[in-house]
């Protein structure tokens, strides 16, 4: 009998999407189309709990596998650009992580977006299990002017940084799409992670393009600036992303392995509240302490700019 092909597996992470976000999980003051979709095509995990409510400490325990405290990089609050240079601030190369688990089974494995889990030159996404990278390594970036946690670029290709222009988040969808296509009639199954960074402040939207270039460079205004409609708008171009996504990942070439959304394969997710997930899919929505939200869902302390 012929074994059956091993799925590509898409597992996409939003960071600091609030439990009441999407349509789906009570959101009304701006719609979430694609992503109600998914959820209602797929399984939903609402009793569901997050680890550890913020980014490096819910990160790790994601790649290992394990309780994030085992590792001293699980212990911060989160990894910050200053700590960069303590010892232990990454996940140490060699230890046994989810890509480097599924290379070892023939995957090939990329992360697309946000990694966070320890700074070059000691750690990065390809001494971690990655055989690919294109994205962010710190905290955040200015989805326009590219700019990380210490004021210093980053968005990297590979452990190069690399300059280019565009919205982060349509950047990473763009990548995404481009790597899904090329690797759909290729032998090999993949292992893509696609995290993106959105809708984790600066926040900023295509509305508000020259103001947010502006915010970006401005410390205080990058965690204090912003608005509800800009964070709509945000999660907007989310929803627009999983619908552009879907299509490509469904359509399966003659010959090829039948892909991660395909309807015969078992979904899962984690997280908190709004966890999604569609056939092999898995999506996680990482809430994070900076999301403050009212009972409603909606943001409550955002000043209005």
């Amino acid at each position: 009998m012929t074994p059956a092909p091993r799925p590509n597996i898409l597992f996409i992470v939003v960071d600091d999407c609030g439990y009441a976000d999407l349509g789906c999980t009570g959101q009304t003051d701006y719609a979430t189309p694609a992503l109600d979709r998914l959820a209602s095509e797929g399984v939903r995990f609402t009793q569901a709990y997050a680890n550890a409510p913020l980014c490096t400490n819910t990160r790790v325990a994601l790649i290992t596998g394990r309780y994030q405290y085992r590792l001293p990089i699980g212990l911060v609050e989160p990894l910050r650009w200053s700590d960069r240079d303590a010892p232990e601030m990454g996940i140490p190369p060699g230890h046994p992580t989810l890509p480097a688990l599924l290379r070892g089974a023939g995957y090939r494995t990329t992360l697309i977006g946000k990694w966070h889990l320890g700074y070059l030159p000691r750690y990065s996404p390809l001494k971690s299990g990655y055989d690919e990278f294109f994205g962010i390594m710190g905290g955040y970036t200015g989805y326009y002017t590219h700019l990380g946690d210490g004021g210093e670029h980053d968005l990297y290709e590979g452990e190069t940084p690399m300059e280019r222009q565009g919205y982060v988040t349509d950047m990473l969808s763009e990548r995404t799409v481009a790597f899904v296509e090329a690797a759909a009639a290729a032998p090999q199954p993949y292992f893509l992670s696609l995290h993106y960074t959105a809708p984790h402040w600066p926040w900023s939207s295509p509305s508000v393009e020259a103001a947010a270039r502006q915010r970006e460079i401005d410390r205080a205004e990058i965690t204090e600036g912003g608005s509800t409609r800009i964070y709509g708008e945000m999660m907007q171009i989310l929803d627009a992303a999983s619908d552009g996504l879907s299509p490509r990942c469904s359509a399966t070439p003659p010959g090829a392995r039948p892909s991660s959304f395909s309807p015969t394969t078992m979904a899962a997710s984690v997280f908190r509240r709004s966890g999604h997930s569609s056939a092999a899919n898995l999506i996680c929505w990482k809430v994070g302490s900076g999301c403050r939200r009212s009972a409603g869902g909606r943001v409550a302390s955002w000043p209005a700019r």
